[in-house]
């Protein structure tokens, strides 16, 4: 056996550094689409032009499609026509009506004639009133060949070209229009993570509650937002209750579909044990840290832990304050080896919290 195999190994040691730091729930979720429609043809006819480019973000009110109005402007008119000639039977009516009246009072003519002018009139007035629902309705279906967005969002690809028939036997889908921001992120919970939620919000608005947001290829969680939604009853399959958060997305950074590392911001631990991610082994039974103790020798504690600061862990458990913890190649150590020590100098900086990252340790949810 070499001399190298059989030396005591040095390592760095130190207590648990204790702050107050923000108590945060982690998680993942799935963005989805604040609002998201299909636009669709409402009449028949030849498309006749597209006023945007695939891709393109449009406004609320902009004109997207058009489609041939040739025949709604003919039934327009048609329509009108029909209302002039209308209100002309209704003046005649309305001045026969009147003749037989006077005709009546003069004892000159008899009831059922006044009667029957009446009903005249009365159908002349009902023809005027089913003239001006034809105009309305010829007025809503040419309005129709002219499609605008009906909120401000990103076009897809069209699905129909110029000059393609459509409104034909059934609705014809053009593209669809996607809001992205704001946008919503779904996610769902366990029931033990329910009820830190729920002791966090203990009567306030679900809103009250902040949730930062975080891509898979970004060092910090970078987008702020809050909890919009929880489901009013937890799934009996799953155990595991329904929550959305919402973000302005003002730089569209994320998008529909796209998975997210969440952070859900429930208060604050004060006088918390915080140790480096680097004094946080993990076994099959959990996790564990490596003690020294006074006779230089060490020891495997077991022990709890949530995310914390920046490559920092929170010891929940099983540790105490004054301890001196190996922070270095706590792998190559086994319990009762005896150890030779040095302080460790790593300084603890608590970030702002839109600064602070996700640890792979010590997290209960899976982090991207």
């Amino acid at each position: 056996m070499s001399l190298e195999s059989t030396a005591t190994p040095n390592v760095a040691v130190m207590s648990a550094k204790v702050a107050d730091v923000p108590h945060y729930l982690e998680t993942t979720g799935q963005a989805s689409a604040f609002h998201q429609v299909a636009i669709v043809a409402r009449v028949a006819g030849t498309l006749t032009a597209i006023h945007y480019q695939d891709g393109q973000q449009v406004s609320q009110g902009q004109l997207l499609f058009e489609i041939d109005p040739a025949t709604y402007q003919a039934q327009l008119q048609q329509a009108q026509a029909s209302l002039k000639q209308a209100k002309a039977s209704y003046r005649n009516a309305q001045l026969m009506l009147e003749r037989e009246q006077n005709l009546l009072k003069r004892h000159m003519t008899a009831q059922s004639d006044v009667d029957s002018a009446l009903a005249s009139r009365d159908s002349a007035s009902a023809q005027i009133q089913s003239a001006e629902g034809d105009i309305a309705l010829a007025k809503l279906n040419l309005g129709y060949t002219r499609i605008r967005a009906p909120f401000s969002g990103v076009m897809s690809a069209h699905q129909e070209d110029v000059g393609s028939l459509v409104g034909q036997n059934g609705v014809t889908t053009l593209a669809t229009l996607v809001q992205q921001s704001p946008i919503y992120v779904d996610f769902t919970l366990a029931s033990q993570d329910i009820q830190q939620v729920q002791q966090a919000l203990q009567g306030q608005a679900v809103t009250s509650i902040a949730v930062q947001a975080g891509l898979s290829a970004a060092a910090h969680y970078g987008l702020e937002g809050h909890l919009d939604y929880l489901a009013p009853s937890v799934d009996e399959q799953t155990d595991t209750q329904a929550f959305r958060a919402v973000f302005t997305n003002a730089e569209r950074a994320l998008l529909p579909g796209q998975f997210v590392r969440l952070r859900l911001k429930l208060g604050q631990y004060h006088h918390a044990l915080l140790l480096p991610d680097s004094a946080i082994g993990t076994e099959q039974n959990g996790r564990y840290v490596m003690v020294v103790n006074q006779d230089n020798k060490v020891e495997r504690k077991a022990v709890s832990v949530t995310a914390g600061p920046t490559g920092w862990q929170r010891v929940e458990s099983g540790l105490q304050p004054n301890q001196k913890v190996v922070v270095s190649d706590i792998t190559r150590l086994r319990a009762g080896m005896s150890v030779n020590t040095h302080p460790s100098d790593k300084p603890l900086h608590l970030l702002s919290d839109a600064q602070q990252t996700s640890p792979a340790l010590g997290s209960s949810h899976h982090v991207f």
